[in-house]
């Protein structure tokens, strides 16, 4: 429950912060979508399935995108969390979501 409510309190900012702000129910779709241009950035908070996540993430590094912990901190399978987005746009994406 207590994560479901930190997810609610990061989107209210993030809808605030950035111009377009969608929740599309799919990891994996937000990643491909992320590593294709599509949108810009995604959180996770991982939930899911690590066969859901990593091919996703590969996705987005062989793109040129950036992956990382809500630390910041490069993802790696241990990881609670996962911020993927362009190099553009990633600290400020971090910085609103860790609000």
């Amino acid at each position: 429950f207590k994560s479901r409510l930190r997810i609610a309190h990061s989107l209210q900012y993030l809808w605030k912060a950035f111009l377009n702000t969608r929740v599309l129910g799919s990891g994996s779709l937000n990643l491909a979508f992320v590593a294709a241009g599509r949108v810009e950035g995604c959180y996770l908070a991982l939930t899911s399935n690590l066969w859901d996540t990593t091919s996703g993430v590969l996705l987005v590094k062989e793109a040129g995108g950036i992956v990382t912990d809500l630390n910041g901190k490069p993802w790696d399978m241990k990881s609670q969390s996962l911020v993927a987005s362009n190099r553009t746009i990633h600290a400020r994406l971090l910085r609103n979501v860790r609000r």
